[in-house]
């Protein structure tokens, strides 16, 4: 099977973004949402955003390695780690755990082989709903926002420790049922020109997985990540680390955040008045009939 569906998409992606100029170098951060299994289950007890960054040239070469080595002798369209684990879509026919074993493993090596650091930020969801206050969550539309931004933050340090001065583009899913949750905090951020200058955002945009591959490489570190905190911090450990966690994960490169309840209560306590400052700002919007920006 010839696996067309993303050729050219990247090299357009990098045309619009850096027009007319040596591009090899820049940063890019490719973003995708994992809840559970279905993507979209109510009672999932945690939400994760997880993340890779690597270079334009790194990203071109996981894009011919990943349909190279992965996709077309496989005979997979889309990698979808959760429709892996459980044999369905692309999974049904002809897969075992024998020939999914040795797909990740050749998978994660083109993953670790061309990506700088994964990141992933994981957030109780009972505990946000009942500890984080209204107009915060407003402000980051809510908690996919909140983690969007937790992982932003998350590579602006990685980027300040092996001083990275240039920004970074940020590309995610599109689809996802957080779009609106990510443009309303990209668009307060753009509102702020310090805390984009400090966290080095440069644009965002979204882009189909089939067509923007490297977002497949997102789905498996989001997937592990959240089957990881799920496994040994929120309900455990009752199960061990699991293999294929062992094997894509890099110690020192790609890291998780986790936040619950006392997360959230010592970040309010360390921002005494941004509450105070969110409450008023509603409040202004309000008495001046501009309650859609709130």
């Amino acid at each position: 099977m010839k696996n067309s569906a993303g050729e050219g998409a990247f090299a357009h992606l990098c045309g619009s973004l850096y027009p007319g100029g040596n591009h090899s170098e820049r940063l890019i951060a490719m973003f995708t949402v994992y809840v559970d299994e279905s993507g979209t289950h109510d009672s999932s007890e945690v939400a994760c955003v997880g993340a890779y960054v690597a270079s334009v040239g790194q990203w071109e070469r996981f894009d011919r390695a990943w349909v190279d080595e992965v996709l077309e002798p496989e005979g997979i369209e889309i990698f979808r780690r959760s429709d892996l684990e459980s044999f369905h879509g692309e999974f049904k026919v002809g897969w075992d755990s024998e020939r999914r074993k040795r797909v990740l493993r050749k998978a994660h090596r083109v993953i670790k082989r061309n990506t700088r650091a994964g990141r992933a930020a994981i957030l109780n969801r009972t505990d946000f709903a009942q500890t984080v206050p209204g107009p915060m969550k407003r402000l980051f539309g809510g908690e996919y926002g909140w983690l969007v931004f937790d992982c932003i933050v998350l590579f602006a340090r990685w980027a300040e420790r092996h001083h990275i001065a240039g920004p970074i583009d940020y590309v995610f899913e599109d689809g996802a049922g957080s779009r609106r949750q990510v443009d309303r905090l990209f668009e307060s951020i753009l509102n702020q020109p310090e805390i984009r200058e400090r966290n080095k955002i440069r644009t965002w945009t979204f882009s189909p997985k089939k067509c923007m591959r490297p977002l497949q490489a997102a789905d498996l570190f989001s997937y592990e990540a959240y089957k990881h905190v799920s496994n040994r911090i929120v309900r455990g450990p009752v199960r061990p680390i699991r293999i294929s966690a062992r094997d894509l994960f890099r110690p020192g490169i790609d890291l998780y955040q986790y936040s619950d309840a006392g997360t959230f209560l010592r970040e309010l306590a360390d921002r005494p008045t941004i509450l105070a400052h969110l409450e008023a700002r509603e409040q202004f919007l309000s008495g001046a009939n501009r309650r859609g920006q709130i």
